[in-house]
């Protein structure tokens, strides 16, 4: 049953009603007018049922959604993958992080998503440097050369790229990942970022228009990206060089390990201090960058024999691992980012935090956060939202809930919300997703902005205090 007050120029708050001890949900929406509004609104709306005023403070609810206008369909993946400190080891980690993170995109809403996946060696070559790749071949990306199988995702040129699921063809991902084998390399001198800017060049034809972006670097050393003047093939330990040329460091602790450490500013390196541009002319809001790296904050420097020497931050499975100051300052530098260091064996996976980022850059409608039950004594779940339409120059326009907030919500003429539960949400804390209907029986109005408006959802929550 639906009582509503209509559209009384103010803020409107709706709540979810359900019944669970019956088969299904029985859905009840009221909305209330603020309690400033009370006594106009009275005049306004004989006839309709007002069932009293909250008159809560507006600092009392929470952006729990921010739905663009437009949900990124394609996605456009890349690892980057350092295996200069054993490959079996960073290659299982990229392969942990892409299962954790497939697992968070199913749950991306219901529409034609098209994954592509890409994997690039760290190592795009030093010219007279042993164990570096030739640099006329090095940062391209790595062709499946293993049986991808058969099923959504497929080889495609120097890629993989993965249908949206039709639930008649099982989802190959992780077979067609492991086709893809990144070389071992003994070079001194990783460059994931130099990898990261050619394949991202347009020439690549990797970044498709209008795609989200996500950056997975996988790497046991910190960058070393530079031009071809910087690297010395007859110096002796490439990754103090690197470290020297890259890092700088304050206080008398870093020989004992302590090392507040930070990327150099001026340095031969590439720079980090506008890392957008590392990602061509991609809207920053729209790419992700992660990386399960050495620790930044396990930096020693020992000095003993005829020059000092970096040490490794850890090691993991026979491999060195070394801290990554400035690739944790690069990553960290996006506003969409996550890092795993990779010393903290028990720490936080890549994957999950990486597709929760994702998730958001492609544009979700599942809110965030636990909704708080405004009504415990009744069954079922009982929230209080406010749903906003926020158009070009942040105008604002409170909207109602929809007549029915099953399924036929579609049918309404005018704008309106609805707020359901499960659908591509069911992994969100809250569980719930919100969906508009912008009028006109399912189409947009032209007469209205509403294409370029974005959907603004606040609620109460359980964590807050009422």
């Amino acid at each position: 049953m639906l009582r509503e007050a209509g559209h009384l120029g103010g803020t409107f708050h709706a709540f979810l009603i359900t019944d669970a001890g019956r088969s299904g949900h029985n859905h009840r929406v009221i909305l209330r007018p603020s309690i400033r509004l009370l006594a106009p609104a009275l005049a306004l709306v004989a006839g309709c049922t007002i069932e009293g005023a909250l008159g809560r403070d507006p600092a009392e609810y929470h952006v729990v959604a921010d739905v663009p206008p437009d949900l990124r369909e394609q996605l456009d993946l890349l690892f980057v993958v350092d295996t200069t400190q054993g490959a079996p080891v960073m290659e299982a980690r990229a392969t942990a992080a892409l299962a954790d993170l497939r697992a968070q995109l199913v749950f991306v809403n219901d529409r034609d998503f098209q994954l592509r996946v890409g994997v690039v060696s760290a190592d795009v070559g030093v010219a007279g440097v042993s164990g570096c790749a030739d640099p006329a071949s090095g940062g391209a990306l790595i062709p499946p050369t293993g049986d991808v199988g058969t099923g959504l995702c497929r080889a495609d040129g120097s890629w993989l790229t993965c249908d949206p699921p039709d639930g008649r063809r099982p989802d190959n991902l992780a077979q067609a990942f492991a086709a893809v084998h990144v070389p071992p390399s003994e070079c001194g001198y990783p460059q994931p970022l130099n990898a990261l800017a050619r394949v991202v060049d347009p020439s690549t034809q990797f970044v498709r228009p209008g795609a989200a972006l996500g950056v997975v670097v996988i790497a046991g050393r910190d960058d070393c990206s530079a031009g071809s003047d910087f690297y010395d093939p007859a110096a002796p330990d490439p990754t103090l060089r690197c470290f020297q040329e890259g890092v700088t460091c304050t206080g008398d602790d870093v020989g004992e390990g302590g090392g507040r450490c930070q990327p150099r500013q001026q340095s031969r390196l590439v720079s980090i201090e506008e890392p957008t541009k590392l990602v061509g002319n991609i809207d920053p809001e729209a790419v992700v960058v992660a990386g399960a790296v050495g620790d930044a904050d396990r930096v020693t420097i020992q000095n003993g024999g005829d020059q000092p020497e970096l040490l490794p931050a850890c090691a993991q499975d026979g491999a060195d691992i070394y801290p990554a100051v400035r690739l944790s300052s690069f990553v960290q530098s996006f506003a969409h980012h996550a890092i795993a260091p990779l010393c903290q064996a028990d720490g936080p996976g890549l994957g999950t935090p990486t597709g929760h980022e994702l998730r958001r850059v492609l544009g979700s409608r599942c809110l965030s956060g636990r909704l708080r039950d405004i009504e415990p004594d009744i069954g079922g779940m009982q929230w209080d939202c406010l749903v906003t339409a926020v158009g070009p120059g942040e105008q604002r326009t409170p909207l109602p809930a929809c007549r029915s907030q099953t399924s036929d919500y579609i049918k309404a003429s005018d704008p309106c919300f609805r707020i359901s539960m499960g659908g591509h949400c069911g992994d969100a804390d809250s569980g719930f997703e919100v969906s508009v209907n912008w009028g006109r029986a399912g189409g947009r109005d032209p007469q209205q902005a509403w294409d370029d408006t974005r959907t603004e959802v606040s609620c109460l929550l359980a964590d807050a205090a009422p």
